[in-house]
This record gives C-alpha cells, structure tokens and sequence, in this order.
C-alpha cells in the first residue's frame, strides 16, 4: 500500500492500478533514443525521468501499491510521476465518456463514471509542491522552511532528473491502523456513477 494523505479506498485503488499499469505500457514504446515523442510531450516527464527510470519506477511503485501487508512512503518524484499517470488517465477516461453510450468505462472490478480529478488530488495527495516549477527556488531559506518545502520539490523545480536515492521507496510505520482497517465507503465490484462521491474529503 502507498502512503498517500488518506487511505486509498478500493475505487481509487482500481484506478491507480490502471494508470500506473497503462502508462508503464505507454512508455515501453519510447524506450530507444532518440524519441522526439517521450522529449517533447509524453506526459511532461523527460526533465526528471528517462523512459527506463521512469518505467522501472512504475513497476515499483505498483509493486508496492499491490502489497497489502506494508505501507510504502513516497517521495516527491513518485508523487509527480503519480500525479502525471493520474491525471492522464483521468483525462482519457473523462474524453472516453463523451462518446454515446458514455455513462461509465471499467477499472478492474468497476464501471466507473466521470472521475474529479482535483476532488481525487486534494483527497490524496498532502500538497503538489512538486508542480509549482522554478518559483519555488525564489523562496528565501525561512519561507521554504515555514512552507515545509521538501529537497526533492526544490530538485524538481529545478529540472533536476531524479537521484537514486529519490527514488527508494521506504516501509512506513502503520500509525492510522491502515493495515487493520477493513471498512470501506464502496463496495469491492460494481457501478459507480461518479469519483469521489460528493461529501467525501474530509
């Protein structure tokens, strides 16, 4: 299980085993320079990631996603590198519905209708320092440390591509009982008319 701010539920597991599983897909295509296609646009990723680090990552990262006895904590290049698979498949799925029938498209064991993608990001994701680009390195010293901006945001921010070590997801103590926790707000299989429900993010 990864660390995000709250515990995945199982819709948004569905969708996140998806995105992470599609994109690693996508990316396969572009492993062999030169690759005009993964440099110009292919997710916005090439600053920070090559395509192999980047599709090595996803397997990890979806490793660690599938393992339901540690919770894993992420970095903030695995939260950009997240936040671009999201974001993306959120984007093709919402286009998808535009065309007749267009009422829902599956996700594992779901049929999901229209997904809120900023609902999804402010639920999940504890702030996006990560994408407010070269204006986080004209904080002074103090306002970085106020605003509790990470090394790794910085690095981001400055087109840094990720080090090793940046990359290394760790074991995370199971302080919320996630691990125990069996309750969920929906069920394990079937339709869901829209994510998240309205009224969810607490």
């Amino acid at each position: 299980m990864l660390a995000f701010e709250e515990k995945p539920d199982r819709v948004f597991s569905a969708i996140l085993e998806s995105a992470l599983k599609l994109t690693a897909d996508l990316i396969t295509g572009h492993l062999e320079p030169p690759d005009e296609a993964w440099t110009e646009h292919f997710l916005g990723l090439a600053p920070w990631f090559p395509p192999r680090v980047a599709r090595e990552t996803l397997k990890q990262v979806l490793a660690a996603h599938r393992d339901s006895q540690r919770i894993y904590q992420l970095t903030d290049y695995h939260r950009l590198l997240i936040y671009k698979c999201l974001s993306n498949t959120c984007d093709i799925h919402n286009d998808d519905l535009k065309i007749p029938p267009g009422e829902a498209a599956p996700f594992g064991p779901y049929q999901i209708g229209p997904i809120d993608f900023d609902m999804v990001v402010e639920r999940f994701f504890p702030d996006t320092d990560f994408l407010h680009g070269p204006e986080l390195l004209q904080l002074a010293g103090e306002e970085r440390r106020q605003l509790m901006i990470t090394d790794e945001a910085l690095d981001i921010a400055a087109g840094y591509q990720a080090h090793p070590d940046e990359l290394t997801l760790s074991e995370w103590p199971d302080e919320e009982g996630w691990l125990t926790k069996r309750d969920d707000e929906y069920p394990e299989a079937g339709w869901i008319a829209a994510y998240p429900r309205e009224g969810t993010d607490e």
